[in-house]
C-alpha cells in the first residue's frame, strides 16, 4: 500500500482541515479513543502508505500494523474471578484456604482503588519483515499528552523494554517522539521527547517533508527508524540501556537483600553450607519471574502489590511469610527448580526490604514492561552476576567438595564456574592464569596459592572459608578483593561492569579475632568493603574437609 509523497500530502491536508473544521467536537469527552483511532489515526498513517486495517489482506504473519487493541480488564473482577476457584467452603487444603483469603482481599481492595482499568499494550506495533520499528499510543484529542504522566510513561517504558528506539504518543491533535533507549522516569515526562518531531496538527504540513521522510511506509523500510537513533538517541555501543539498567537495579536490590539477611543472627545460624549469594539469587529469581507471569497473563497483575497492602493493613503479618506462602501454592502449578522447595523459605527477610523490592519492580516506580522484555536478555543479565569470586578454603580435599557444592547448584554451567587452585592440582599455574585472563572460571577456590601475590583487579568477591592465624597475612588476603574500578580491564566480568564495592564473607570470625574491620575509603578511590560475618558450627566446616 504505497502513497506518493504528494498524495500523501494531501491526504494528511484533508485530516488538518478536517479536524480545524470540527475541532470542537472532536476535543470534546463523549468523543472517545475508538472514535479518534477510527477517524483520525489510522487515516493519518494511512497517508503515509501504512496498511492499517490490512486492506491487501495479507497472511497475518506478514502484517505490518498490529493494532494490539484496547484490553481493558478489572482488575478485582479478574482477581474475584481467580478467587473463586479456592473457595473456602470446598474441601481444600488449608493453604489453598489462605491463598483464597489474600485472593478475596486482593479483589475487595482493587475493586475499590481509582485505576480499575489496566491497559495492557500501546495500540498499535508497527513492524518490517516481524521486526518491530516503534509503537503508538492513541488518545482522544481531549487527553492532556503534555502534563499527564501517566500515557508518557507507558509508552516510553514499553519501547525501552521492547528494545524498540521510539515510540510515538499522538491524538491527532499533537504527535509526540519520544526515545525509549534511556530508561524512563514517571516523574521526568520531559526527558526523551525528540524536540525535532513534538509537533502539532497546525505544523503537520509545514513538516511534511520531515515526517514523510521518517515515519512513511516506504521510508522506514529502508532504515530511517536506524538512521534517526544513529543521529539523535543516545549511543549504547551496541545494547539499549535496558541490559544495563535492568542490572543495576538488581545489583541494588541484591547487595540490599543480601546485607538484610545478613544482619538477622537468625540467618546467621541457618546460612551455613550454602552462600549467601544462592539465597538472595533464589529471592530475586521468584520474585522477577512472577512479576514476568504477571505482566504475560499468567498470574493474576499486581499480586506482589497487593501482598504489600494485605501486610500494611494486617499488624504483625510477615511480607516474606506471604510471598512464600504464594511461593509454596504456585510450586505445584510451575513444577520446577525455582519454586521448588528451599532453604531460602527458613530466612528472615525484613519487610521494608521486600516492600522495596516489590514497589521498584511495579509500575509506576520500574521501567519495565515484563511481556516483552526477552528471556534471553534476562538470562544474559543474570549471568553478569557471577563475579570474579575467591574461596579460601582449608585443604585440598575441602576445596573439592566446595566446587562440588558449586556444581551442583550451577549445573548450566557445565562445571566451567568454578576452579580448584592449589599445588595438588596439574599444572596448577596454567589454573591460575586462566583464572587471570578468561571470563570462566568465575570462581577461584584457593589452598594457599591465591592468598598473597596475585594481582586481579576484577575480583568483587573474597569468602573465608578457613581461619587466618596472622592478621598480616589476613589483610594481604583482603588485598585480592581491593583494586578499584580503574585497575579492570575486563569490565564484563563485572556487575553492571562497575566496581562500586567488594564483599567479604566471613565463615569464621577473623574480622573479630583480630578486633578490626575493614575502613570506608570509599571518598579516596579505593573500592567500599562489604563484610559479612556468617558464623556457622565449625565442626560442619571441618567435616567438608
Amino acid at each position: 500500500m504505497v502513497n506518493s509523497k504528494s498524495s500523501a500530502r494531501s491526504e494528511l491536508e484533508k485530516l488538518v482541515r478536517y479536524f480545524e473544521a470540527n475541532i470542537h467536537q472532536l476535543k470534546a469527552s463523549s468523543f472517545n479513543e475508538a472514535q479518534a483511532r477510527q477517524q483520525l489515526i489510522d487515516p493519518f498513517f494511512e497517508a503515509l502508505g501504512w496498511d492499517v486495517r490490512n486492506k491487501l489482506m495479507v497472511p497475518p504473519y506478514r502484517v505490518e500494523v498490529i493494532p494490539e487493541g484496547r484490553v481493558r480488564s478489572s482488575l478485582g473482577k479478574v482477581v474475584k474471578d481467580q478467587a473463586g476457584l479456592f473457595d473456602k467452603s470446598t474441601a481444600l487444603k488449608e493453604e489453598q484456604a489462605d491463598y483464597a483469603s489474600m485472593l478475596e482481599y486482593i479483589a475487595e481492595d482493587e475493586l475499590k482503588a481509582e485505576e480499575k482499568a489496566a491497559t495492557k499494550k500501546p495500540d498499535y506495533r508497527f513492524r518490517i519483515q516481524g521486526s518491530t520499528k516503534f509503537f503508538v499510543e492513541a488518545k482522544r484529542p481531549s487527553a492532556d499528552l503534555i502534563n499527564k504522566l501517566d500515557p508518557i510513561f507507558q509508552v516510553k517504558r514499553y519501547g525501552f523494554s521492547a528494545r524498540v528506539p521510539i515510540s510515538i504518543l499522538t491524538d491527532f491533535e499533537e504527535f509526540r517522539v519520544f526515545d525509549c533507549t534511556r530508561k524512563p522516569f514517571y516523574d521526568k515526562p520531559k526527558v526523551g521527547v525528540l524536540k525535532e518531531f513534538d509537533l502539532t496538527y497546525k505544523s503537520y504540513l509545514d513538516d511534511f517533508d520531515k515526517l514523510y521522510s521518517t515515519f512513511c511506509r516506504e521510508a522506514v523500510g529502508a532504515g530511517s527508524i536506524e538512521a534517526l537513533q544513529k543521529k539523535y538517541l543516545e549511543k549504547r555501543t551496541g545494547e539499549f540501556a535496558l541490559d544495563r539498567s535492568f542490572l543495576e537495579d538488581l545489583s541494588q536490590w541484591r547487595v540490599e537483600l543480601a546485607q538484610d539477611i545478613a544482619k538477622h543472627p537468625k540467618n546467621r545460624r541457618i546460612l551455613n553450607t550454602y552462600t549467601l549469594n544462592e539465597y538472595v539469587q533464589r529471592i530475586l529469581d521468584r520474585i522477577v519471574f512472577l512479576r514476568v507471569c504477571e505482566d504475560r497473563n499468567i498470574e493474576v497483575e499486581r499480586t506482589l502489590v497487593e501482598l504489600i497492602r494485605l501486610w500494611q493493613d494486617h499488624e504483625g503479618i510477615s511480607l516474606y511469610e506471604k510471598l512464600n506462602e504464594l511461593i509454596k501454592q504456585r510450586r505445584s502449578l510451575y513444577n520446577g527448580l525455582l519454586f521448588a522447595e528451599h532453604e531460602c523459605e527458613q530466612l528472615e527477610v525484613s519487610n521494608k526490604m521486600l516492600e522495596k523490592i516489590f514497589k521498584n519492580i511495579n509500575y509506576p516506580l520500574s521501567p519495565y514492561h515484563f511481556d516483552e522484555i526477552g528471556v534471553e536478555i534476562l538470562g544474559s543479565i543474570y549471568e553478569r552476576f557471577l563475579g570474579k569470586t575467591i574461596l579460601f578454603a582449608i585443604t585440598h580435599n575441602h576445596a573439592m567438595r566446595l566446587a562440588e557444592t558449586f556444581n551442583e547448584m550451577y549445573p548450566e554451567y557445565g562445571g566451567k564456574l568454578v576452579q580448584v587452585i592449589d599445588s595438588k592440582m596439574e599444572r596448577a599455574r596454567d589454573l591460575l592464569d586462566t583464572f587471570k585472563k578468561q571470563d570462566m572460571p568465575r570462581i577461584a577456590i584457593s589452598v594457599d596459592m591465591l592468598d598473597t601475590g596475585v594481582d586481579i583487579p576484577e575480583v568483587v568477591n573474597l569468602s573465608f572459608m578457613k581461619p587466618v592465624n596472622s592478621q598480616i597475612k589476613f589483610w594481604q588476603m583482603i588485598g585480592r578483593g581491593t583494586r578499584s574500578l580503574a585497575a579492570c580491564k575486563n569490565l564484563d566480568w563485572l556487575p553492571n561492569r562497575q566496581k562500586e564495592f567488594f564483599l567479604i564473607v566471613d565463615f569464621w570470625e577473623n574480622f573479630e579475632h583480630f578486633n578490626m574491620m575493614p575502613k570506608d575509603e570509599g571518598g579516596n578511590g579505593q573500592v567500599l568493603v562489604l563484610v559479612m560475618n556468617l558464623n556457622p558450627n565449625p565442626e560442619e566446616l571441618l567435616a567438608l574437609g
